[in-house]
């Protein structure tokens, strides 16, 4: 059980910093997300001023706008400004369809990196209460095992009672037996009473030599 809880442990950390890691994936994809937002808005804003010039320009036609200037090279400068404008549309509307597609690959990512992370928060949750019942089951071990060595030094003291007993009533009956036996009481012993017969030769003839 230990072992078991260390291994949930271990994989609790390794959860935590994951979530960590993936937190901070989460704030760099929320900082490019937003530096995109910020590039988008200044690309429109560069687009609908472009627009606007354009319009101002845009209702005239070509010739009007080289009659319109005094001399030759205002008329130039002032087509080349247009072509210019144009061409500076042209480039912020590409620029700002790319940072559309970025900002959708990012919002995709970021969309990703919060699925792990709920993920990993749930078996961070998981692991967490596996953890905490392995640690009921490991004190209810214990609490048990406690309880079996208690009722089994209940056990052994009783033994020992039951032994002291006996052997205070073994005690006991030794000490009556040596009263009840007193020495005036024990019949002396006789001589030849275990001794061959004198009359052994009347069975055989055959007595101590």
């Amino acid at each position: 059980l230990n072992y078991s809880i260390d291994q949930i442990n271990l994989g609790i950390k390794s959860r935590q910093v994951n979530i960590q890691k993936l937190n901070l994936e989460m704030q760099l994809i929320d900082d490019r997300q937003s530096q995109i937002q910020d590039s988008v808005t200044t690309k429109r804003d560069a687009v609908g001023v472009t627009l606007r010039q354009l319009q101002k320009i845009g209702g005239q036609s070509l010739l009007e706008t080289l009659l319109a200037k005094s001399t030759l090279s205002d008329a130039l400068a002032e087509v080349q400004n247009m072509q210019s404008l144009q061409a500076g549309l042209l480039s912020n509307i590409t620029d700002l369809n790319s940072l559309s597609d970025q900002l959708l690959q990012t919002l995709a990512e970021a969309g990703q990196k919060q699925k792990a992370i709920q993920s990993e928060k749930s078996n961070l949750q998981n692991s967490m209460a596996i953890a905490v019942g392995e640690k009921q089951a490991k004190a209810e071990i214990l609490a048990s095992t406690k309880n079996q060595e208690s009722l089994y030094q209940k056990q052994l003291t009783a033994l020992q009672d039951q032994q002291n007993s006996i052997a205070a009533q073994i005690s006991l009956m030794e000490q009556q037996l040596k009263i009840s036996l007193a020495p005036g009481q024990i019949p002396a012993a006789v001589k030849g009473l275990l001794g061959w017969p004198d009359n052994l030769a009347y069975f055989g003839g055959r007595g101590p030599k």
